[in-house]
């Protein structure tokens, strides 16, 4: 859904725009699914046992150790790709047709989705407790009001930052809807 969104709000903006935030996307899901689903999946049979049992302070324990294991990863590597946006982007992307301006839109891009990486990583545990106990209906309920947020966010921050205010929309959601 936030791709479509994202999509439909970059389409009548800058060409490029769509592909900048794709570029910038794909590269900060990329260490965002090998660490956040490795430490999600391998705390989850833990997280499921505890609920299973009622054994809801050794659950919350649990969780919070995968926190506290995600933000030891996931802050250092935002600040990475923060500081280091555009080397990573030029080192990446630029050959061909992906010239200095496709570099700076996709390093802006690339900033602005680093900023909320902690929120998804943690979402990623935080879906599989809920999951655990038995509860798919709050991950879908907060899901839709991020859904609404980001779209206003979208309509309020593209008049200021372009293809950019797209992707600091989606970090607010992600940082917001936990």
């Amino acid at each position: 859904i936030y791709t479509i969104i994202s999509r439909m709000m970059a389409s009548p903006l800058e060409e490029g725009s769509i592909a900048a935030l794709d570029f910038g996307y794909m590269v900060m899901q990329t260490p965002l699914s090998t660490f956040s689903l490795a430490i999600s999946t391998a705390i989850f049979p833990f997280i499921a046992g505890y609920a299973a049992t009622k054994s809801y302070n050794e659950l919350v324990g649990t969780m919070s150790k995968g926190i506290r294991m995600t933000a030891l990863i996931y802050i250092p590597i935002a600040l990475i790709f923060m500081v280091l946006c555009e080397p990573i982007i030029r080192l990446l992307f630029e050959r061909g047709n992906f010239d200095a301006h496709a570099r700076m839109m996709t390093s802006r891009s690339l900033f602005f989705y680093s900023i909320g990486m902690l929120g998804l990583a943690v979402n990623f545990i935080l879906i599989r407790v809920f999951y655990a106990l038995n509860d798919a209906v709050t991950p879908m309920l907060v899901t839709a009001v991020g859904v609404v947020g980001y779209i206003i966010l979208n309509v309020i921050l593209i008049k200021y930052l372009a293809h950019a205010g797209i992707a600091l929309s989606a970090s607010i959601i992600h940082i917001g809807t936990n």
